[in-house]
């Protein structure tokens, strides 16, 4: 695996960023996602980060939570949180079968080829698949210099492949509906947008 990138490597600096990302509608949109998770249901989380969705938003509904990611360093940090955290490739290993399976804001991460990724989700899941992935970026409006420098800070761990490309609102419902998406819904602030599918386990 390659050296994960600055704001992988720090989880201080990773719940740092998203807040800014997010300003005022940080928690609101882990609420509009955890609305979906019914409780007491096994849970797995690709791409978890810092794994705040459970830890604030999920631990209360007695869920079964999984959280797999690429970053040994948000891993570990999890684990010390109590969480059930564990080392994942989401483009090579097998995802565990799970009654829900979810991604936050990393779908981008493995464009542009992303259906693969979301067949295996689909797979996976028992009941259901949650997405939640950003369709406003703050890339569309900045210098290119601070562009490339973005782009390079959230490098994916151990992925070569990705070039920084992002969804907008029209591409993510494009891509949505080719997969049957039940439901979609923008989160508080519009910055994200949710898609509901159900699983095929």
């Amino acid at each position: 695996m390659t050296r994960a990138s600055a704001i992988y490597r720090n989880p201080y600096l990773y719940q740092a960023l998203m807040r800014a990302l997010y300003g005022p509608y940080y928690e609101a949109r882990y609420r509009a996602v955890a609305v979906e998770i019914p409780e007491e249901t096994e849970v797995v989380e690709l791409c978890a980060g810092d794994c705040r969705l459970y830890l604030k938003h999920l631990r209360s509904k007695r869920v079964r939570y999984v959280a797999l990611d690429n970053a040994r360093p948000l891993v570990d940090w999890a684990r010390r949180h109590g969480v059930d955290a564990r080392e994942f490739d989401v483009a090579r290993d097998p995802i565990p079968q799970a009654d829900v399976v979810l991604m936050q804001a990393s779908l981008y991460q493995f464009l542009p080829d992303v259906e693969p990724v979301i067949e295996r989700m689909l797979d996976a899941a028992r009941q259901r698949v949650v997405i939640a992935e950003p369709v406003r970026n703050l890339t569309q409006t900045l210098p290119a210099g601070i562009v490339r420098w973005a782009r390079k800070l959230t490098q994916p761990a151990g992925d070569s492949r990705y070039r920084g490309e992002r969804f907008d609102a029209e591409t993510l419902q494009s891509l949505f509906e080719r997969f049957d998406c039940k439901r979609s819904f923008a989160i508080p602030g519009g910055r994200e947008r949710v898609g509901v599918f159900e699983g095929r386990a």
